[in-house]
């Protein structure tokens, strides 16, 4: 019975915890940060991008960000994919 109690605790623990731990966070930016869709940001596989004045989040595989094809600030999910849209930079 101890057993059973035991595997019942760690299961409901897995639950609790499970997903939770498979989660990821995109980059903390803003659209200043992005230049208004000049640039764009990854981090764990999600690439922040500026569109319409708001910060979107495009979801990739989580290494996306370091794999050899990355130039930095223009970042896409894979080679043959386009980048993320965004918004144009303002007028200086």
């Amino acid at each position: 019975m101890p057993a059973r109690l035991a595997i019942r605790l760690l299961a409901f623990g897995f639950l609790l915890t499970g997903c939770s731990v498979l989660n990821r966070e995109g980059p903390a930016v803003t659209c200043d940060d992005l230049h208004f869709g000049a640039i764009n940001a990854c981090q764990d596989g999600i690439i922040a991008s500026c569109l319409h004045g708001k910060v979107t989040y495009t979801l990739c595989d989580a290494d996306a960000c370091d794999e050899s094809f990355q130039v930095p600030g223009a970042y896409r999910c894979s080679p043959d994919l386009e980048i993320p849209p965004s918004d144009e930079p303002p007028p200086i």
